[in-house]
């Protein structure tokens, strides 16, 4: 991808982030918590979120 671009740009960006700013993996609590939040963000908005949804949400998602 050209690097010019935006997402070219934002992926040379992430690529050289240290391990420690790294998203959790998808599996784990604060990636399951991660994923929830932005699925109720892009559903209900910031109006429409809480911590209970939230965790509601992540927990639903456990294996």
């Amino acid at each position: 991808m050209d690097e010019r671009t935006p997402v070219g740009r934002l992926r040379e960006v992430l690529a050289h982030l240290p391990p420690e700013l790294a998203p959790p993996a998808a599996d784990s609590p604060p990636g399951r918590i991660l994923a929830a939040t932005r699925a109720l963000l892009a559903e209900k908005g910031l109006a429409g979120l809480s911590m209970r949804l939230v965790a509601g949400e992540a927990e639903s998602t456990r294996r």
